[in-house]
């Protein structure tokens, strides 16, 4: 009787532990934060990318202090990544510090920043113009880790900008090295918009 009692109070338990451990395997690995700083041609290429993507807006644009793993898939090497070694792969990150202009770039704790919808502004009485306008002033970018070829004369990033729900865009974003700068390519890959 003791055996079947503790059989039967023992349940409880291994259904718990179980339960924890599914959890624990289900919920995605931290990336690991890379020890080396970023280099001068990571952070040109970085540069370079919110410098073309700014040209002309009013509002200052909020970034991801950490950068996101980039682990580009079949569609980039077949696509705009044809010359890049297919084993490229970024899985460790760098959190940015001073590398871009304040006054036309927030950096921002994406753990801890929340993205406001369109709804959000629709409910403060803005009319569908203006709430788009504030959602994407209130939206976040964040960049992934830089790939660069092997003669490493091409460079890449892939970018994700949320705005909210159904509010967003990104892709894979080419660059290449010309008289010693690095300059948006006309090539890009995997490219969406929400």
């Amino acid at each position: 009787m003791a055996s079947a009692r503790t059989l039967v109070l023992s349940i409880p338990i291994l259904f718990a532990c179980c339960s924890i451990a599914v959890a624990a395997a289900q919920e995605p690995a931290q990336p690991k934060l890379s020890a080396k700083a970023l280099t001068r041609d990571q952070v040109a290429v970085y540069q370079a990318f919110l410098a073309g993507y700014q040209a002309g807006s009013k509002h200052p644009l909020n970034v991801a202090n950490v950068t996101d793993p980039f682990q580009p898939d079949k569609d980039d090497f077949q696509g705009c990544m044809k010359t890049f070694p297919r084993n490229s792969r970024a899985t460790e990150v760098h959190q940015f510090t001073d590398q871009f202009p304040p006054d036309i770039h927030h950096l921002v704790d994406p753990a801890k920043y929340k993205v406001a919808s369109v709804g959000d502004f629709m409910q403060k009485n803005d009319d569908l113009d203006n709430a788009v306008t504030s959602a994407v002033a209130a939206g976040m970018m964040t960049l992934s880790e830089v790939l660069f070829d092997r003669p490493h004369h091409l460079a890449a990033i892939s970018i994700d900008f949320q705005c909210g729900r159904l509010c967003g865009h990104g892709g894979t974003v080419l660059f290449e090295l010309r008289n010693g700068h690095w300059k948006r390519s006309k090539r890009f890959c995997g490219r969406w918009q929400s």
